[in-house]
């Protein structure tokens, strides 16, 4: 039976040297959030699951991160300010590539460098489209560094992975990006490192609580949270809503809401958190609140699902292809959707149980390992491009 050109590509990887692959790395080098989670769980993976080529993980600053594997290299930089490390690549791989005969540069977080030579195959993976689909939530300097960054550098990736179905038919829609090109690759669902060092937030923590997990910023949709939590009279209820999550861009606008809230005594907001105590919290959680208005993945839905803990999420972008039919499904613009959906968990144990099952069930479905190898397949896919982009 003839081969297809894909087999093909992939047969004849295996056959040549191994390739040296240049990955964008400054996820790793800040606290983590969902894209260094996504980062440092696939690289795990990659490091277990691919024994032949060469990897070379690339920031402006430190990189939080263990190799264990003889062919991966760190490759650091000295700076610390996070808003200079896109001019920091340029410069970097520029000098880099001259030095060295890397095969392949792998832009891990939307962007590639107009600096790489046309010769080193490209692949990007792209997160979410927030800067088009809600550009309203985005500081000016974020978003302006997407506009200009992002339509160049789908145009010369040769192969870009998209978390979700949703990101990808938005990339194509927005970009008018060839299919052939872009491939789905669903991310595994993260394992929060074993419960310790949590007396303190036991301590602090009530007994029957809601649980939101996220920055604290407009995209998250906390201040509707907030009004859908009001108006179901927590404190008749005996329930509490406890925020995890560091405060973010527009935290003023929030923060004078949290002046007046009317609940303030229902409300325990925890700031951020390590993993070791955010798994004590959706563990004992009476369900995790997850209301965003835009999300290209969302991890905290599948976090939740790992414990059992019932999920409210919501019913646009990528949200209900991650929940499947594991998860009530709100509108995030209506605050009585949200406040209906939290009643019925309060009131409804068999509901309760029922998500918790599903929840459980839908987790196994989100593998890192098979994360992994789909990429690991895109990777060997771009380095057989002829052509230079």
């Amino acid at each position: 039976m003839r081969k297809s050109p894909r087999d093909v590509a992939l047969d004849s990887m295996q056959t040549r040297r191994g390739a040296r692959v240049l990955v964008d790395a400054r996820p790793l080098s800040y606290v983590f959030t969902g894209i260094s989670v996504y980062l440092r769980s696939l690289l795990d993976e990659l490091q277990d699951l691919d024994q032949y080529n060469h990897y070379y993980l690339l920031s402006h600053a430190k990189i939080h991160y263990h190799i264990k594997n003889p062919k991966w290299r760190k490759i650091e930089g000295r700076l610390n300010k996070r808003f200079v490390s896109s001019t920091w690549m340029q410069g970097a791989v520029y000098q880099l590539a001259r030095r060295n005969k890397y095969d392949l540069f792998w832009g891990t977080r939307h962007h590639l460098p107009f600096t790489l030579p046309r010769y080193i195959k490209k692949v990007l993976t792209i997160h979410d489209l927030v800067h088009m689909e809600h550009p309203e939530t985005m500081p000016w300097y974020n978003l302006t560094l997407e506009k200009i960054m992002m339509k160049q550098s789908v145009k010369r990736a040769h192969c870009i992975i998209c978390d979700s179905r949703s990101t990808h038919s938005g990339l194509v829609k927005t970009y008018r990006t060839a299919h052939a090109k872009v491939f789905t690759v669903y991310p595994g669902a993260p394992s929060l490192a074993p419960l310790s060092n949590v007396d303190h937030v036991v301590e602090k923590v009530p007994p029957k609580y809601f649980l939101f997990v996220g920055t604290l910023e407009p995209r998250k949709n906390v201040i509707r949270l907030l009004k859908a939590f009001e108006k179901i009279n927590p404190s008749q209820l005996g329930v509490h809503l406890v925020l995890v999550g560091a405060m973010g861009w527009k935290g003023a606008d929030l923060s004078r809401l949290l002046k007046n809230y009317s609940c303030k005594a229902s409300l325990k907001p925890m700031g951020y958190l390590p993993e070791e105590q955010l798994g004590y919290l959706y563990k004992n959680a009476l369900c995790l609140v997850f209301p965003s208005i835009y999300e290209g993945f969302g991890f905290p839905i599948l976090e939740a699902m790992r414990f059992g803990t019932p999920v409210i999420t919501s019913k646009v972008s990528s949200m209900p292809e991650v929940a499947g039919d594991a998860a009530l499904l709100v509108d995030p613009y209506s605050v009585d959707d949200i406040k209906n959906a939290m009643l019925r968990i309060v009131n409804d144990a068999s509901l309760r149980e029922k998500l918790s099952l599903y929840g459980k069930r839908r987790v196994r479905k989100f593998s890192w390992n098979t994360c992994a190898k789909k990429t690991l397949d895109v990777l060997k896919v771009a380095l057989e491009c002829k052509t230079c982009h």
